[in-house]
Formats: C-alpha cells, sequence, structure tokens
C-alpha cells in the first residue's frame, strides 16, 4: 500500500497561506491537512480541532514533556506544535499530509524526517506583503510590526526549501503547489534535487522514449518477482528473450549488459547499458562510470529478463551554465530578480533538466526482424548467458560514437 508522504508549507505571516491551502485541498480526498495545536486565542470563525487544536500553555508544555510534538515553536509571543499521532496515521492510510508550519518548526520536522517536500509561499513583493498585514485588522500595529520583522528573517531562509512560490495570485500558487506535488507523489522521483538549496528554479523538462533495436516480444512479457532495496518482494512484469544478441562484460562484482536502440544509423549510436550486481554486493558499493568505462564487452547471447519501467529522474545544470559564463544571476549579492519578484531576496541557484524514460518491448519493424535472426542447421547448441535483472541495478543511456553516459539512474523499487 501507499505510504503518504510529508508536505511542509512555510511563508510569513500575511502571505496568503490559508487562503492557497483552501484552493489546495478543494476536491481532494488523498491530502491531510495538520492542525496543529497553539496557545494563541483563537480569531473570529476559528473552530478548535478544525483550524487549530486550541490549548493553553501549561497543556502544550506538557505534551513536549511527553514527546507529543513532531515540532513545536514560540512565535510572535505564541507556541505553536505539530501533533505526531494525526500526521502518523493518516499517511498510514495513504494520504498526502501538508503540514502549514514556520521555518524553526520546519528544520525540526527536516531533522527527524529528511524525506519531508519543503515548500516556501513568498509575496510578490515587501510593499504587498505590508498591505495584507495592516489590511486584515487582526493584529495591533505593533503585533504588525513583530511579523514584519519575523517576516525579513523568514525570508532569508527561503532559499533553504525545496521549492519556492510566489504569491501573487491564489490561482498562481495553488497551480505551482499542485503540479509540483503530483510529481513527488504520483511520479517515480522521490526528490527533484539531493540538496534542496536553491531560491528559483528553472525546469526544462525532457522526453526520451528509444525504440529497441532489437525488440522484445510482448508475448514473452511475465511476471516475475523483483526484490527491491529494502528486502520487499514484488511481482511486476518482466520483458524477457531467452536469445537476445547483445553486448555483454561480467567480472567479480556485477554482470553488464549493452541493449542498443534503433537511431536509423547503419551502426547502434546509442546504448542502454545494465549493471547488476552480483549475489551479496550492494548497488551503491559499485561505480557505474568504472564499471562501463572497464568493461570488456563481447557480443553474446543472453537470456534476459529485464523489468519494464519508466522513471522520471532531473539533472541539475547549473555548474555547466557557469562554464559558459552565466554567473551574475547565481551570485546571490549582485543577482537582480526584483523585476520578477518585487524585492531583491531571491538570485538564480539551481537549473533543473527532468528526464522521463519509458523502458517496454516496443521496437522497429527491422529491429524486429533482427532480433528473430539466429541460423538454423550447422552450429553446435549453445547455452545463453543468463541475466536476471530480479534486483537493483543501475542503468545508463550511453552515447556509443562519443563514449559519453547521456544519463544514468537505478531501478530498487518496483511501484
Amino acid at each position: 500500500m501507499y505510504k503518504g508522504k510529508t508536505f511542509i508549507i512555510s511563508g510569513p505571516s500575511g502571505v496568503g497561506k490559508s487562503t492557497v491551502l483552501k484552493e489546495l485541498f478543494q476536491d481532494r480526498d488523498d491530502l491531510y491537512f495538520s492542525v496543529s495545536a497553539t496557545t494563541r486565542p483563537p480569531r473570529p470563525g476559528e473552530i478548535d480541532g478544525v483550524h487549530y487544536h486550541f490549548t493553553d500553555v501549561d497543556e502544550f508544555r506538557k505534551m513536549i514533556s511527553e514527546d507529543a510534538f513532531l515540532e513545536y515553536a514560540e512565535y510572535v509571543g505564541n507556541f505553536y506544535g505539530t501533533p505526531k499521532k494525526f500526521v502518523d496515521e493518516a499517511m498510514e492510510q495513504g494520504k498526502d499530509v501538508v503540514l502549514d508550519i514556520e521555518v524553526q518548526g520546519a528544520l525540526q520536522v527536516v531533522h527527524k524526517r529528511p524525506d519531508v517536500v519543503r515548500i516556501f509561499i513568498a509575496p510578490p513583493s515587501w510593499q504587498a506583503l505590508e498591505e495584507r498585514l495592516t489590511s486584515r485588522g487582526t493584529d495591533s500595529p505593533e503585533k504588525v510590526q513583530k511579523r514584519l520583522v519575523r517576516a525579513k528573517v523568514e525570508l532569508q531562509t527561503a532559499n533553504t526549501y525545496d521549492y519556492f512560490v510566489i504569491n501573487d495570485t491564489v490561482e498562481r500558487a495553488v497551480r505551482e503547489i499542485n503540479a509540483w506535488a503530483s510529481e513527488k507523489t504520483h511520479g517515480k522521483i522521490e526528490k527533484i534535487i539531493s540538496d534542496s538549496n536553491f531560491a528559483a528554479l528553472l525546469a526544462n523538462a525532457v522526453y526520451f522514449k528509444g525504440s529497441w533495436y532489437s525488440s522484445f516480444y510482448e508475448r514473452n512479457t511475465k511476471n516475475e518477482i523483483f526484490t527491491d532495496t529494502n528486502g520487499q518482494k514484488k511481482e511486476i512484469s518482466f520483458l524477457e528473450d531467452n536469445c537476445y544478441w547483445a553486448g555483454y562484460s561480467e567480472n567479480d562484482d556485477c554482470k553488464l549488459v549493452k541493449i542498443g536502440y534503433h537511431t536509423g544509423a547503419s551502426e547502434r549510436q546509442v546504448s542502454m547499458v545494465i549493471v547488476l550486481p552480483n549475489e551479496g554486493v550492494a548497488l551503491n558499493s559499485i561505480r557505474l562510470s568504472e564499471q562501463i568505462q572497464n568493461a570488456d564487452w563481447k557480443n553474446e547471447h543472453v537470456s534476459i529478463k529485464l523489468p519494464k519501467f519508466h522513471i522520471e529522474s532531473s539533472f541539475d545544470l547549473t555548474d555547466s551554465l557557469k562554464s559558459l559564463g552565466i554567473k551574475k544571476a547565481f551570485d546571490k549579492d549582485k543577482a537582480d530578480f526584483s523585476p520578477m519578484f518585487g524585492a531583491k531576496f531571491a538570485y538564480l541557484d539551481t537549473i533543473l533538466q527532468n528526464t522521463y524514460i519509458h523502458v517496454d518491448e516496443n521496437g522497429t519493424e527491422a529491429a524486429a526482424v533482427t532480433s528473430s535472426g539466429s541460423g538454423g542447421g550447422g552450429p553446435a547448441p549453445f547455452k545463453p548467458i543468463p541475466f536476471v535483472a530480479d534486483h537493483p541495478f543501475y542503468f545508463a543511456i550511453v552515447d556509443e560514437i562519443n563514449n559519453e553516459m547521456l544519463f544514468a539512474g537505478q531501478f530498487a523499487y518496483a511501484e
């Protein structure tokens, strides 16, 4: 059963988080909003247990002593905290949990649960934030000033979040959050980047679907057991060919097979290389690039069993663009994105390219002809080399002409 993920929404007071969340949760039964506990008095219209669990300071401190919070913090003279119980129950039910918490609490959650996704909502400008806080009329002028002072501190932490959304309109903010949340929960990637440290995001999606030089027949596709990194077993579809002509190499650590893509050229120019650890060898102990570079390739008849899969992944192009001379935009002291954001608190930190890979039986007509070629008569019987990818493996798309990896990944969990 799918176990839910945790999303953190943070941003300065007055940025419109409550309105964004209200829109986000419309017609969504797969999301659970974590109701925080707080010691602040209820505002007009707020309902205990719906908007907050309202409590007093003594009860709140008791809950702290019982380790009942996933996080807690003091904010403008009041305590706020996220009870663990309700979050864990919702995730076990397969729901994704959204936490509306400030930056202090977010750091606590990340320390305890590093796989959370953090989204920072910022105002379109400093002036807009001041106007929102003043016009809502819920705080005294002194408290508004406290919130503005706090907002300056919070905006400085925005570049530590996974995603950065400008709430110039609720519709735009909700659209962006939904897009990224959908990718996180329904795609195949745990994180869009491993280092969540950016304030502005430029993403470019690339779709890759290669046709095998020699296709796999759909009639041979069967369900087999795949054992994932955690030792969990799951029955999934495997491509199978008992006599596939492919590049093959092996050593003490792993087996490698090279399956070509049809490019229209007389020679194979692009191939997928599968690196499969031998029994007792951990996947993370193998260096993919070294294995491919040092492989002693031979064309062999291989009995292949390979999972059908599609994987979404992403690549950080920041260093490449810096080397081409795009530097000022990445300098937090020199970058000026105020025409976009209305304030000079952002700089370009990360440029990403998303990639989609789809692996199934399909190939071209010519490839189908190639796959069927095994001579009759004369040659002595042979036994194809078994290659059964029923446990985690690396894969790489390789440019054969330039001997370069175009991109790489791993298949470690069957979904």
